[in-house]
């Protein structure tokens, strides 16, 4: 900086100058700064504001603070000008802290540590604190201060769970009208990064003072430049300097998680269980539910942002993609990883943190891998082991239900396709045949899964180490292998099935017995709606040992590899095959 006073400034205290050269550089003009209005008129709408913008995006303490205007505004009241009295008169017209938590507020805690308070429990106290003492509204709060009163005030309130480094402390001053400044971690970076220093070696109190001196040299209100601040941090996707697009992103989604747990348990949708962890919106739930949630529209808005050549003109676009459906998918995703980890549906918990870290990774990626996994019968591999031929994987049946725990390993969103009732596989030994494919983003997704299916398709044992009847598919499911994706997985089975359930035509039969196309198992639940079924195929032989002489190979219901005696043909043998023939 080249005026004369700000040389004077560097030569006394040089972090002061590099403040004030980021405040020159990424700020507007000192003339345009704007303060945050506040409430001062209602200390209840403070405390709730204070305590729950801490430590989390603040579109969330927004939703709360609507909310509890709303909710006041229907009874009747004014939330402007309320006082502690209607705040705790909510609480107990509600039924208390957990009432209110899921009515007005969030499953949001004080801090990440195990078992610490929630914060509409921490507001509660807060509130009843300061009550206890006298304050009561806004007017007695801004009197308070300065005095033996006003020092008891911030004493009892550090004293609540989560609130002794004084940062909502100092925030609910400024929502009051009262001149300080808020050291949050915007604040904070803001003036790490101007000085060249590590956040953490930063100190609270370093943070206030740097922040106060600058706006005292521009002739500023502090809480104007404090919010200044606060916008340039939080600007739209970027985030700046240290804060990552990543980050700003998952900080959105984890305060879209938290506010539509509580929006589903209030309609007792959650907690769903381990073994049913899937729901589906317009099956389970309303969209306008969740999508009508401000956290929601934020965390849309971010990605539109962020993905331009994903989500932009989507109607432009040969294979359009829209970003609340991958706000939806996160969201679902979010819910079967709480269910199958603890149980406990928490925005603070891993499988959210896991579930906004796949978003951002799927979504950062030009291509992405599709599954497709078919289930067979009368066929295994040597010593059970996996094989792979060509472009197919052959995993052979272990266990019971084996086929589906490998399934659900490549695809782990599976258990939305079988719509609750999961497919039975008759006539063992069986195997899941495995193809991959990779596609480019662009490329119609469903067309991606027919190009692995029909990987399958072309797929013919060759003989050892290969030990196959007449191979049976019975069901298929082709998916992503992550839970947050572009489409849901998809799932068909046979069009036509043996008329007696378990019934297993034997392999050494004729061939002019044999149907025009290869019977399938039968499922032994009905296919749910969502299910396709595999268009007729050509005729085939058998594969039997005599289509490979060369190699050793058994059949899974034959004891010989010489064909049979043909039997004579029935008048019922005759009828199959006319009819087979003439299908």
């Amino acid at each position: 900086m080249n005026d004369p006073v700000d040389a004077a400034i560097a030569a006394q205290d040089p972090a002061l100058d590099k403040v004030l050269t980021a405040c020159k550089e990424k700020l507007p003009a000192p003339t345009a700064w704007s303060a945050f209005p506040g409430y001062p008129g209602s200390l209840a709408l403070a405390v709730l504001d204070a305590i729950w913008s801490v430590g989390i995006r603040y579109t969330t303490a927004r939703g709360v603070v609507t909310r509890y205007t709303m909710h006041r505004r229907f009874a009747g009241g004014d939330a402007a000008h309320d006082a502690l009295t209607d705040l705790l008169g909510l609480y107990d017209r509600l039924g208390g802290v957990d009432a209110f938590t899921t009515t007005i507020g969030t499953l949001n805690r004080v801090s990440t540590q195990p078992g610490a308070a929630l914060k509409g429990e921490a507001v509660h106290q807060a509130a009843t604190a300061l009550q206890s003492l006298g304050i009561d509204t806004a007017a007695q709060f801004r009197q308070a201060q300065g005095t033996d009163l006003g020092t008891q005030a911030e004493t009892a309130w550090r004293a609540v769970p989560g609130q002794s480094s004084g940062i909502s402390w100092r925030y609910l001053r400024m929502l009051l009208g009262i001149a300080d400044v808020k050291p949050d971690r915007m604040v904070k970076r803001f003036i790490a990064t101007a000085l060249g220093t590590d956040e953490q070696q930063l100190s609270t109190d370093q943070a206030v003072r740097l922040v106060q001196a600058a706006a005292a040299h521009h002739g500023a209100e502090q809480h104007a430049l404090d919010h200044e601040i606060w916008k340039y941090q939080t600007a739209t996707v970027g985030a700046h300097e240290q804060g990552t697009q990543t980050e700003h992103l998952t900080t959105l989604a984890t305060a879209l998680a938290d506010r539509a747990f509580a929006v589903l348990m209030e309609q007792r949708i959650l907690p769903v269980s381990a073994v049913q962890p899937f729901i589906r919106v317009g099956r389970d739930y309303q969209g306008s539910d969740v999508m009508g949630q401000p956290e929601f529209k934020e965390l849309e808005s971010a990605l539109n942002a962020a993905y331009p050549q994903r989500f932009a003109d989507p109607l432009q676009q040969l294979e359009p993609e829209f970003a609340n459906h991958y706000v939806l998918s996160f969201l679902e995703a979010a819910i079967a990883r709480c269910a199958r980890d603890d149980g406990s549906f928490t925005a603070d918990s891993a499988a959210v943190a896991t579930s906004a870290a796949e978003l951002v990774s799927v979504l950062d990626s030009d291509e992405y891998t599709v599954h497709c996994c078919r289930a067979v019968s009368h066929i295994a591999t040597a010593g059970n082991e996996p094989v792979r031929i060509g472009g197919v994987t052959v995993i052979p049946e272990t266990a019971s239900r084996d086929l589906i725990r490998r399934t659900q390993e490549l695809i782990p969103a599976v258990g939305t396709a079988f719509g609750g009732d999961v497919p039975f596989l008759y006539a063992p030994p069986h195997a899941l045949l495995v193809s991959t494919v990779t596609a480019r983003r662009g490329e119609n997704p469903y067309a991606a899964g027919r190009r692995a299916s029909a990987q399958i398709d072309r797929f013919t044992p060759p003989g050892p180490p290969l030990h196959a009847g007449t191979l049976q598919p019975s069901w298929e499911v082709t998916g992503s292998p992550s839970l947050v994706a572009q489409v849901n997985p998809r799932y068909r089975t046979s069009a036509r099935a043996d008329p007696t359930p378990g019934y297993n035509a034997p392999s050494t039969c004729p061939p002019t017995t044999q149907p025009s196309s290869p019977r399938w198992a039968r499922s032994s639940t009905r296919p749910p709606s969502n299910a396709r079924a595999w268009p007729p195929r050509p005729s085939t032989p058998p594969y039997t040992a005599t289509t490979a002489p060369t190699k050793t190979a058994t059949t899974s219901n034959a004891s010989s590899t010489s064909p049979p005696p043909s039997k004579p043909s029935s008048p019922e043998t005759t009828e199959t095959t006319t009819r087979s023939q003439n299908a």
